[in-house]
């Protein structure tokens, strides 16, 4: 065989990850109690690895996970979090709607959070500009609530701090990260947004994000 990863490739066994840097600011929609108050524009960073286990099914239209990707990497939200631990899904949607999604969630002062972000309106004759820009915001994430007349101990149930509280299925958005990080706090619905972003990639960052890609 002319090139010794070939069988690998064709049987599915090779995958890839690549990581990425975004900055910016993000808005304050409302106050953060003690000190965030509604309005203030502050720092937002995050670095996130993304990849999948196998290129071939990544990169087949055929397939459910065509150039949808897992994702995981940090995120620092001036006045929110430093550096927290995030895990979700990039979906590149070129021949969908001519987007690319980023969903993840996260961990800070105590609550759940999910950050939703889309390059907009990507042509080849725009990349500079459009690819390289990303609006989003950061939703707060609540239990759902109390499904009427479901017992205690019923199948949809999930534990919340000292209180029990039941997420019946058709009003439970579930969570973005892979299936292995998911757990019973899926059970959650979106809350009040926080703050509304604008990230850049620093084309001049162009040479070390492709020089990230790892086959594994």
């Amino acid at each position: 065989m002319p090139w010794p990863g070939l069988g690998r490739w064709l049987n599915g066994e090779i995958g890839f990850t690549m990581e990425e840097r975004m900055s910016g600011t993000h808005r304050f929609l409302r106050d953060l109690p003690p000190e965030v108050r509604a309005g203030a524009e502050l720092p937002l960073v995050f670095v996130v690895r993304w990849g999948h286990p196998r290129a071939a099914a990544y990169l087949n239209p055929l397939h459910g996970d065509f150039m949808r990707a897992d994702l995981e990497g940090e995120i620092t939200a001036g006045g929110l979090c430093e550096v927290a631990p995030v895990k979700g899904e990039l979906e590149l949607r070129y021949l969908k709607d001519a987007t690319v999604r980023y969903r993840f969630e996260f961990a800070a002062a105590g609550r759940r959070w999910r950050y939703e972000g889309e390059k907009s309106d990507i042509r080849p004759w725009n990349l500079h500009r459009t690819h390289t820009t990303c609006r989003g915001r950061i939703v707060e994430l609540v239990a759902a609530p109390p499904a009427p007349g479901l017992p205690r101990g019923a199948k949809g149930v999930v534990e919340e701090g000292a209180g029990t509280i039941a997420a019946p299925p058709q009003m439970v958005r579930r969570s973005s990260a892979p299936d292995s990080a998911r757990s019973c706090r899926d059970q959650q619905i979106d809350g009040e947004p926080l703050s509304e972003s604008v990230v850049h990639f620093d084309l001049a960052q162009l040479p070390r994000f492709l020089a990230s890609l790892r086959l594994r």
